[in-house]
């Protein structure tokens, strides 16, 4: 009898870590044993510097966060991650996001404030499915026209401290976007 009951707790414990559990935040590439076990990994103020290949492998990611480390270049197999809903990338060093972000259709928040980005891809028109959109403090100087096919979709966007905040700017994006709530600088038509 006591052999079955160690034999049963010994199962239940071998089961429950090797099953997946969706609500589990992974804070480590070391503790991953099974790439599709991966539902939610933060690898915030880890001093990377590039983008962990790895990552690539976790077809079921769901959340990333990789805010608050050094890394510049965003790779374009990103694309492959398209049960994505939420990417954290504030607070890194990132110039240039790939047009194949847009292949994460089920992204829903896309946080990138505090980088070096200067141009955004059109192809992020086709984002569907994106409520927020943090750019706060990086170096855009356009913005796509492509966005406006997010105008019945899109909640939220932070664009503030951009060099492009100038006040045409800002009607040329509330024109586009009319229907989410859009944070700009205060800035005045004062001519």
């Amino acid at each position: 009898m006591i052999k079955n009951i160690i034999l049963y707790i010994s199962l239940l414990f071998i089961t429950s870590t090797t099953i997946a559990q969706p609500d589990y935040v992974y804070t480590s590439l070391d503790d991953v044993k099974h790439p599709d076990s991966v539902y939610i990994l933060s690898l915030k103020k880890n001093k990377l510097d590039t983008f962990p290949t790895i990552i690539l492998s976790f077809t079921n990611l769901r959340e990333l966060d990789l805010s608050k480390n050094r890394i510049k270049i965003l790779p374009k197999e990103i694309g492959q991650l398209t049960k994505l809903e939420i990417l954290n990338l504030d607070k890194n060093k990132i110039t240039y996001i790939p047009q194949e972000i847009s292949n994460l259709l089920n992204l829903r928040e896309l946080r990138l404030s505090r980088n070096k980005i200067y141009d955004l891809p059109e192809s992020m028109g086709n984002m569907n499915n994106l409520k927020r959109l943090i750019l706060w403090s990086n170096g855009i100087k356009t913005f796509p026209q492509s966005f406006s096919n997010l105008n019945g979709s899109i909640e939220f966007i932070d664009l503030r401290n951009n060099p492009m905040m100038l006040y045409e700017d800002q009607e040329i994006i509330r024109e586009m976007l009319p229907k989410p709530e859009i944070k700009m600088d205060n800035v005045c038509n004062c001519k």
